[in-house]
C-alpha cells in the first residue's frame, strides 16, 4: 500500500499524467496506473524503446520509488505521519477532482496539489518535501508528440494511436489500477 501511495505521488513524473491532443483537437487524459506500454508501442511503431523514450523526453530508466523512512527522517517527522499525510492528500485531491469534474489545475497537476497538501499537513515546506522524496523542483514538461513523431520519422497521429492502443484497460470502479 505504501509503495503504491509513493508511486502515486511520484507517478506525476513522465507519463503518469500523460495527456495528448486527439486528432479532433480535444484532450485525452490518462490518470495514474494508465501508462502506455512503451515496449509494445515501440514494437508497433517499428522503433526501439530507447528511441521512443528519447523522443518523448523520458528518462531511460523509471525513477526509483522514494524511501519513505529516509524522507521522513530528513523532514523530522515520523514515517507513519508521512504515510498518513500522503493518503489524506491523495484522497483530498481525488475528491476535489470528482467534485470539479476536472483533472485539477493543469499548471500544477494532481501531484502538485497533493504535495502542497502533504507539506502543509506535516508543517514542512513543499520544496523540502520534494527534496526528501527525490522529486525535481519543476514538474517535467509533457511530451511534445509532434516533435517526438518527427524524431521517430512517423506522423503524430501514428504515435497517438500507438500510445492509445497500448494503454492498459481502465480499472472497474472501486478497484486499484494496475501498477
Amino acid at each position: 500500500m505504501t509503495a503504491l501511495l509513493a508511486a502515486g505521488l511520484v507517478g506525476g513524473l513522465g507519463l503518469a499524467a500523460f495527456s495528448q491532443q486527439t486528432p479532433e483537437g480535444g484532450s485525452e487524459h490518462h490518470g495514474r496506473g494508465h501508462r502506455p506500454d512503451l515496449t509494445a508501442t515501440a514494437a508497433q511503431l517499428g522503433v526501439s524503446e530507447a528511441d521512443l523514450k528519447a523522443a518523448l523526453g523520458l528518462p531511460a530508466e523509471r525513477p526509483e520509488r522514494p524511501d519513505l523512512a529516509t524522507a521522513a527522517a530528513q523532514l523530522g517527522v515520523s514515517e507513519t505521519d508521512l504515510r498518513e499525510a500522503m493518503v489524506s492528500a491523495r484522497e483530498a485531491v481525488r475528491e476535489q477532482r470528482q467534485a470539479a469534474g476536472a483533472e485539477g489545475d493543469p499548471q500544477r497537476g494532481g501531484r502538485g496539489d497533493a504535495l502542497a497538501s502533504v507539506a502543509t499537513q506535516l508543517g514542512v515546506s513543499e520544496v523540502d518535501l520534494q527534496t526528501a522524496l527525490g522529486l525535481p523542483a519543476e514538474r517535467p514538461e509533457r511530451p511534445d508528440l509532434a516533435t517526438a513523431a518527427a524524431q521517430l520519422g512517423i506522423s503524430e497521429t501514428e504515435l497517438q494511436e500507438a500510445l492509445r492502443n497500448n494503454m492498459p484497460p481502465s480499472p472497474e470502479p472501486g478497484q486499484q489500477p494496475a501498477q
